[in-house]
């Protein structure tokens, strides 16, 4: 008996991160689900209001939680070959960024509250650009510094992917927990964007700065070569 149990709410919960009703499996949204709001079909409610903060997680987030690391691995392999060529590291990690993005973040917020789930969309597209300029500003150190490029490259892109995605996962964890005790929103929550907006603004002088630097040393290698082999000629 206690078996079948069991399997009844395995059943019930993979129906429930299917965003299906957990009695008729009809497609619901996400958020009636999260309110408890009854089925129209079958009238069951959705989430019971004392379901555990981490199952909430489970169901926002899923198995892939569990597989970022497999996502490092991949950025790490693009890495060491795109990082032979300065830009194209850049390009690798931010593509790396958004498919991890789209696979760990797209569906979770939609198990906020409407104004809560707003907030983290926007921290999630600021953060993602934040640590995309901070990629470009390592690449381009990597560049300048009298140090091999291609290891920091590699580095500097399973580091980059790795904030991105471990700061983002804290964030929704906070989100889903914050949003178990009331939707109305904190006035941290608020002031979290128009912050990472003046880091955004900030990092993005600061990579300018160093990509108008790197052609620059760039450039000065090039006219010493040309010089010293005008020289010889």
């Amino acid at each position: 008996m206690a078996a079948d149990t069991q399997r009844l709410e395995e059943h019930r919960s993979l129906l429930l991160a299917q965003r299906r009703c957990p009695a008729c499996a009809e497609h619901r949204p996400a958020r009636a689900l999260l309110r408890g709001e009854a089925c129209p079909h079958c009238q069951t409610a959705g989430l019971t209001p004392h379901l555990t903060h981490e199952r909430r997680l489970e169901l926002a987030l899923g198995s892939l939680r569990q597989k970022r690391l497999v996502g490092y691995f991949l950025t790490a392999a693009a890495a060491v070959v795109g990082g032979l060529v300065p830009m194209v590291a850049t390009l690798t990690t931010v593509a790396a960024m958004l498919l991890m993005r789209r696979a760990l973040f797209h569906d979770a917020t939609a198990w906020l509250s409407p104004s809560r789930r707003v907030t983290t969309k926007l921290f999630l597209r600021q953060w993602l650009v934040v640590s995309t300029l901070l990629m470009l500003i390592a690449d381009q150190v990597a560049t300048l510094l009298p140090l091999p490029g291609w290891p920091l490259r590699v580095l500097s892109a399973v580091g980059a992917v790795a904030l991105y995605v471990e700061v983002s996962l804290g964030i929704v964890d906070n989100r889903l927990r914050r949003d178990q005790t009331s939707p109305k929103l904190q006035t941290g929550e608020w002031l979290l964007p128009l912050l990472t907006a003046f880091g955004m603004l900030l990092a993005a002088v600061a990579a300018a700065a160093l990509v108008a630097a790197a052609y620059a040393a760039v450039g000065s290698v090039f006219d010493g070569l040309q010089g010293f082999i005008g020289g010889l000629a």
